[in-house]
């Protein structure tokens, strides 16, 4: 397995991986489905990707700047591998490139995002070293889908609504330098 940067001539190859990842992934157990929709690709800071020896594409992670996730700060903003290739090494190798992409940049610290019941990502993020900053929610209020609030701003919206179902997510982060 290799490691390399992404180009628009892996643009069809990413999308069909992409949406692989995360259909097979916690986040379609956690009711999560705009994961795919909310991808950036070709319009993320830098991406890089996992290619076998066939030089098919089974891995990819993306760096950028998520304001409503991380304010201005940087962040892992997609991550995913083929179920079949989980577990052997290609996601600690793309979170290295990324920090040192991002350490090469001066970037000071990396943030990301997670469903709380993803225990594979958790485990993978944790053993790098990347902790719990605070819990983000993904909620729906009256049939609306309202991503990624803060407690405090999920009781503002509230007040006297029924929350219809959410999803806690950890933001987490690590420092580079």
């Amino acid at each position: 397995m290799k490691i390399i940067k992404y180009t628009k001539e892996y643009y069809k190859q990413f999308n069909k991986l992409a949406k692989a990842c995360f259909d097979e992934s916690c986040y379609r157990r956690v009711g999560y489905n705009q994961i795919y929709n909310d991808i950036k690709g070709p319009e993320s800071e830098v991406c890089f990707l996992g290619v076998n020896g066939n030089g098919e594409i089974i891995g990819f992670i993306e760096i950028g700047i998520e304001e409503k996730l991380y304010g201005k700060n940087y962040g892992i903003v997609g991550m995913g591998i083929l179920p079949e290739y989980r577990r052997k090494g290609l996601g600690k190798k793309l979170i290295k490139k990324a920090e040192a992409w991002a350490k090469d940049k001066k970037i000071e610290k990396l943030y990301l995002i997670f469903p709380v019941s993803c225990n594979d990502l958790r485990d993978l993020f944790f053993n790098q070293d990347y902790l719990p900053d605070f819990l983000r929610f993904d909620i729906s209020i009256d049939g609306k889908y309202i991503p990624k609030k803060t407690t405090k701003e999920i009781k503002e919206l509230r007040k006297d609504k029924k929350i219809d179902w959410f999803v806690p997510w950890y933001v987490c982060v690590k420092k580079l330098t």
